[in-house]
């Protein structure tokens, strides 16, 4: 195929209008493979879109991290005098493409990359052909010593939590929406501080269902958003 002609000062973006226009710049991503991986993306598209459970199950030191999509929360209420936690697994339901701004990785990474010049293109392109796709995230990793966010605020007490009717039971469904209050996209984004080497930047396919494995793909279109090495 004949090689996109990106200028040498472009820059992927997203612009939206307020009062004035807001533009947000996204730079070019590099994506490291095995350099027979990058020769098939090439000849016909291919392409493995991989999960947050892979993520957890790599061997690879590097590569692998057991605590992928793990997130703590803390709701302190200084004016109760109480607090309240909750943990989350997530990213069950969403395809992941890991990339990097470096131009070197460890050799785990692999020993060739493709580079993408519209990410935005890219991520757009990817989710008009995922089944089931429903929102697409974009961004860096934020590299922490404890996965753990915090927020002042309103906490729940126990009574808050019952299921009601005179009832001693904690109610799950108030006790997970008292946890999902608490969420958001950052959790998909959040890795600890030994990775932070890594400069990870990510593009996140969430889809209406639970996945099982990753999702090899041949999308040819997708090349029109990227150069070789």
């Amino acid at each position: 195929m004949t090689e996109p002609n990106f200028g040498p000062a472009h820059l992927s973006f997203i612009q939206t209008q307020i009062s004035r226009p807001l533009t947000v710049f996204v730079p070019p991503l590099r994506r490291h493979m095995a350099k027979q991986y990058v020769n098939m993306f090439w000849d016909n598209g291919s392409l493995q879109l991989s999960t947050f459970e892979a993520f957890r199950q790599h061997k690879s030191e590097g590569q692998g991290d057991p605590l992928e999509g793990h997130a703590s929360y803390m709701l302190n209420d200084q004016s109760q005098g109480r607090h309240f936690g909750t943990s989350t697994i997530v990213g069950g339901n969403a395809y992941v493409l890991s990339f990097t701004s470096r131009t070197t990785l460890p050799e785990e990474f692999g020993d060739a990359f493709f580079e993408v010049i519209e990410p935005v293109g890219f991520a757009a392109e990817a989710a008009n052909m995922i089944p089931g796709c429903t929102s697409v995230m974009i961004g860096p990793c934020i590299y922490m010593d404890t996965k753990l966010l915090t927020k002042s605020g309103a906490a729940p007490g126990i009574d808050d939590l019952l299921v009601g009717d005179g009832s001693t039971d904690v109610s799950l469904d108030k006790l997970f929406a008292q946890g999902a209050a608490l969420q958001g996209p950052r959790h998909y984004f959040m890795k600890n501080r030994r990775y932070e080497p890594q400069s990870e930047f990510r593009m996140i396919w969430e889809t209406n269902g639970p996945l099982t494995a990753p999702l090899v793909v041949i999308w040819p279109a997708l090349r029109q958003y990227c150069r070789r090495d």
